[in-house]
């Protein structure tokens, strides 16, 4: 088996949503967080520190010292999981990406043997902060700022933070706010010395939310990169719920040298809706076509998380990507249907907390789903060329195989009582948004006969 290694310890810096740093977004996942910490314990934030002890810090000299002993450092268990069921994980798609800067002989070349090194920041993954227009299920108060008043509603003033810390909400009008509001960082007027200093070599800048779109500081580091020349130099990579596309945003866009836009999904129509409230699919597929129209086809994707609430109908959209009108979306040979990562937490949404008998019938459906697609050969008769019965195959099949690989059932109380409480304060119904999933549930767990 192919030693594990990935490029980003080498080449990026990222920040959270508070500002803090970490080493990427799937460390997350890990018991620690994947934060950059210094020898005191105490957690760096981009506005207080260096750049240099933010590259050489004793924490990320150590996953480096890791991975070049080919093993996935503490903070890597996501991607780590990911590999072992089979599925395409971050490093082999950021190994493809970066390997004209790096791969493991190279990185063996550039790093000292403490983990030291001295090449700059060629990647930034900035969250400027937590402001959205949509609170969708799978999200949380530290991600969307729209998720506040709903908290508030079902479980009281107090939510966790990124650290398990407690964070309270408070209102100032008729908004609730976080008290020492630090989803603020990026809202500073000056842009921070070490993210200016990283600004200065940085080749790619990838801006996730929040909805990046939507805010100023994101605007902010657009300019000063055209104001210092540099523009033209820098590719800009989104991931973006799509309802909105601001005209000051593609007038920027032009004087960069490439623009990659990463487009959440998690269902067509009513899954959509349901999901990603308050969102409406039809405002979206309206955004996705002045996409097509505009950009490089290659620069444009779709980008899937799966979860407890959309698992079942991975067919529906499926099809939908197939017949899908927006061929210059997605149409590349890696990751031909969509750039897939599964939900991992928080638990209770992960797939793998489905009962063993709706783990079942829901691999029945997508078994049968992928056998009628093969006989028909409708896989093969798309007008993408890099969709095949073989990628679909390797996509549905992955996917089951990730789902029976561990056995959370215990979540799955929480689950359904959190769907309830939502459903309350949100005037939703999964029975009416997601009936066949619904009926699925209940003909899976006898614990629902009264509850769905």
């Amino acid at each position: 088996m192919k030693k594990p290694f990935c490029p980003l310890p080498w080449v990026m810096l990222a920040t959270r949503n508070d500002g803090k740093v970490r080493l990427c977004a799937q460390s997350h996942s890990s018991p620690d967080k994947g934060v950059n910490r210094g020898d005191d314990g105490k957690i760096f934030t981009i506005n207080q520190s260096t750049l240099a002890e933010l590259k050489n810090s004793n924490f990320m000299k150590s996953v480096r010292k890791e991975f070049l002993q080919g093993r996935f450092p503490e903070s890597c268990g996501r991607c780590a999981k990911e590999v072992q069921a089979g599925l395409r994980s971050r490093p082999d798609y950021e190994s493809a990406n970066w390997q004209n800067f790096i791969d493991l002989e190279k990185a063996r070349q550039l790093t000292r043997s403490d983990g030291h090194i001295e090449s700059p920041i060629r990647f930034l993954d900035l969250r400027l902060g937590n402001l959205c227009n949509l609170k969708c299920r799978t999200c949380n108060p530290t991600e969307s700022s729209s998720w506040y008043a709903d908290h508030v509603s079902v479980w009281g003033k107090s939510f966790k933070g990124f650290q398990g810390q407690k964070l309270r909400l408070h209102k100032e009008g008729s908004i609730w706010q976080v008290q020492g509001d630090s989803f603020c960082w990026g809202e500073n007027e000056k842009i921070a010395p070490a993210l200016k200093e990283a600004l200065e070599t940085v080749e790619l800048i990838h801006f996730s939310g929040g909805e990046p779109l939507l805010l100023k500081s994101h605007y902010k580091i657009l300019e000063f990169l055209k104001d210092i020349g540099r523009s033209g130099e820098v590719r800009l990579e989104y991931i973006t719920n799509l309802t909105v596309l601001p005209e000051k945003a593609l007038q920027l866009w032009q004087d960069f040298l490439d623009v990659r836009i990463g487009i959440s999904i998690d269902g067509v129509g009513a899954v959509n809706d349901y999901v990603r409230y308050p969102s409406r699919w039809n405002q979206i597929e309206s955004h996705m076509a002045i996409l097509d129209r505009w950009q490089r086809p290659e620069s444009i994707w779709y980008a899937l998380t799966l979860h407890a609430y959309n698992i079942f109908y991975l067919p529906e959209l499926i099809e939908w990507r197939i017949h899908s009108p927006f061929l210059n979306i997605n149409n590349r040979e890696p990751d031909p249907l969509f750039s897939v990562h599964p939900l991992h937490n928080p638990s209770f949404l992960n797939i793998q907390m489905l009962p063993s008998q709706v783990k079942s019938k829901v691999s029945q459906r997508l078994q049968s789903y992928l056998a009628k697609g093969s006989r028909d050969g409708r896989f093969d008769q798309t007008p993408y060329p890099y969709i095949t019965t073989a990628a679909v195959e390797a996509l549905v099949s992955g996917y089951i195989d990730f789902m029976n690989q561990q056995d959370q059932s215990s979540f799955f109380t929480k689950f359904i009582d959190y769907t309830d409480s939502l459903d309350k304060v949100r005037k939703q119904s999964m029975a009416e948004a997601l009936p066949e999933f619904s009926q699925c549930l209940r003909q899976g767990s006898s614990f629902l006969d009264s509850r769905l």
